[in-house]
């Protein structure tokens, strides 16, 4: 290496040190110090509400009883059914099916107790099961159902509900189930229209009125099966003056159903109190007695309204 070359390396090694040196003086730049962040807190949520249970003192099961009698009182149920389930009931009294039906298919478990034709509407719509049908005793017998004989003149060519086109009905200004809903609900399970295919359908003040307008020809008309020896009319002998056409199947004269909302470990459970403990209901049902639906009878039933395909609300007015 020349001369030249070292005097250089020399000089550039002696600034470094120079320049190294006078920087010794001055303080060093300190370290900033971390700030510490904040550690976020939890806040509690907000408290949801735990949904109270069917069958709770604050939430009790419905159970509607279609009544008129103003002395009727629910709290002896109410409590055979508190103890016998462990779950609380609300009777409630009404003499609308409509308000009735309208607890029973709707969105909450319910019970009830209807008579024949409301009992029907409920199984047809599909919001009520039989458990239990009521029954009552008149005399030596005990009656849990009742059917309906449609009825003609005895000269008349009338052999089948198919010849009812064109024709009159009559029914009783008070009547209902048998002298009008069993006969349309038959008559459109045979595959006849009663709603289109009668010129008219005619009310007459009573039973012994329209038997007479039958037996004269001026109507068809429909009767309570076993009880035409019950009446008298002038100048008539009924038993050779009318005629059976059709025969509508038996029906229950009322009785306990169920929502399929209802547990089916509840519903027998509700039913043994009305199979065992008459004084728990006898202030709140009229019947003596409630007897087993019989699944055969409650299938009859079905396949009756099924072929029907009636609303029986309407059909009822």
């Amino acid at each position: 290496m020349g001369e030249c070359a070292i005097r250089h390396l020399t000089l550039i090694l002696v600034t470094a040190l120079f320049l190294a040196a006078c920087g010794a003086d001055r303080p060093a730049t300190p370290i900033p110090t971390p700030t510490p962040s904040p550690t976020p807190l939890s806040e509690p949520l907000p408290t949801v509400a735990t949904a109270v249970p069917f069958g709770a003192e604050t939430r009790p099961f419905p159970f509607v009883i279609i009544s008129e009698d103003i002395n009727a009182t629910g709290g002896a149920l109410e409590d055979a059914l508190r103890a016998q389930t462990g779950f609380s009931f609300r009777v409630e009294f009404y003499a609308s099916a409509a308000q009735a039906l309208a607890v029973l298919c709707g969105d909450l478990p319910a019970f009830g107790i209807l008579d024949s034709w409301t009992l029907l509407a409920a199984q047809g719509r599909g919001c009520g099961t039989p458990l239990l049908f009521t029954e009552q005793v008149e005399g030596a017998r005990r009656i849990s159902g009742i059917s309906s004989q449609i009825i003609v003149a005895s000269g008349s060519d009338i052999t089948s509900v198919g010849n009812f086109a064109g024709r009159d009905f009559c029914r009783v200004q008070d009547g209902g189930l048998t002298d009008w809903i069993l006969p349309v609900l038959a008559m459109r399970s045979n595959g006849f229209e009663p709603f289109l295919g009668f010129r008219n359908v005619r009310r007459t003040p009573d039973v012994p009125s329209m038997l007479r307008a039958v037996a004269q020809g001026e109507c068809v008309g429909a009767i309570e099966t076993g009880t035409l020896n019950r009446y008298r009319v002038e100048g008539l002998n009924l038993a050779q003056a009318l005629r059976p056409v059709l025969t509508t199947p038996e029906v229950p004269l009322g009785g306990l159903v169920a929502s399929p909302l209802i547990p089916l470990t509840l519903s027998a459970q509700v039913r043994q109190v009305f199979l065992e403990d008459r004084a728990a209901w006898r202030d709140a049902v009229n019947a003596d007695a409630f007897v087993t639906a019989e699944s055969g009878r409650v299938a009859a039933l079905e396949t009756l309204l099924r072929l029907s395909a009636l609303d029986l609300l309407t059909a009822s007015r």
